[in-house]
């Protein structure tokens, strides 16, 4: 594989991966948090529900399951206030939205830029002015200004985890038609240049990723997300059904 070309192009296509990984990194943040409150204040009310029914409806409810199960909704209670205290959710999507905002600017900014496809040099000739002898000297130095507060930005800001990154290569294998678990073509590709720079980098996410892993995890921690929710639920049913004997413990 030929080592690309650090052109405007280039670094166009790094931002828009990086913007799409902070929306959705913005997206997993803002539901965790909202998960959070909404499991400490769900299961506060059922705490306080299940108390209520074994007092006022006995014959209904199974005072022994509902006394066992309040003190499983108690510690779980405890444990997502300790987890919302520490996980700092206000704090951390105020960062990851100002730099969302940012990468969107710096990605416009080097859009911008005129195409010099003939001018271009490795990130890795650091000591080396930048396109000194190209006759495009200025532009190339914006290049390398946006290029430096794109590294700035990135180093300040939360690491993107995989089950991002994943969202970000599903949604780039849906423009592109693509399998994002194969990185094969769905169906014969129409009006899509295989040529494009943009399909190469693709299949390399595909494969750095391990998208099959972080799409069983996603699966797995949906489900479980769910489950949470229906938990409460689950306990009254399953106190009525052991007063009324449908089933017993």
């Amino acid at each position: 594989m030929s080592v690309p070309r650090y052109n405007r192009d280039k670094y166009y296509r790094i931002m828009d991966v990086t913007q799409s990984n902070y929306a959705n990194q913005l997206t997993r943040l803002s539901k965790d948090a909202k998960r959070a409150d909404f499991i400490l204040i769900y299961y506060s009310l059922a705490l306080i529900v299940y108390s209520l029914s074994v007092k006022f409806y006995p014959s209904l409810f199974d005072e022994t399951w509902i006394s066992y199960s309040s003190i499983i909704l108690s510690i779980v209670v405890l444990i997502y206030s300790i987890i919302n205290s520490k996980a700092a959710y206000p704090k951390r999507i105020r960062k990851i939205q100002k730099a969302l905002n940012k990468i969107k600017g710096l990605k416009r900014e080097v859009g911008d830029l005129p195409n010099l496809t003939d001018c271009h040099r490795s990130s890795e000739s650091k000591n080396a002015d930048p396109c000194n002898d190209c006759g495009h000297k200025q532009i190339c130095s914006q290049l390398e200004s946006l290029k430096k507060e794109y590294d700035d930005l990135v180093s300040s800001t939360e690491v993107r985890e995989d089950i991002d990154f994943y969202h970000t290569i599903c949604q780039l294998c849906k423009k592109y038609g693509l399998n994002p678990y194969t990185g094969k073509f769905k169906v014969t590709p129409q009006n899509i240049n295989l040529e494009d720079p943009t399909i190469n980098e693709l299949l390399g996410y595909i494969s750095e990723n391990h998208p099959v892993k972080n799409g069983l995890y996603s699966a797995c921690t949906s489900f479980w997300h769910f489950f949470l929710w229906l938990i409460p639920i689950l306990i009254f049913v399953v106190s009525v059904c052991i007063k009324l004997h449908i089933f017993t413990l």
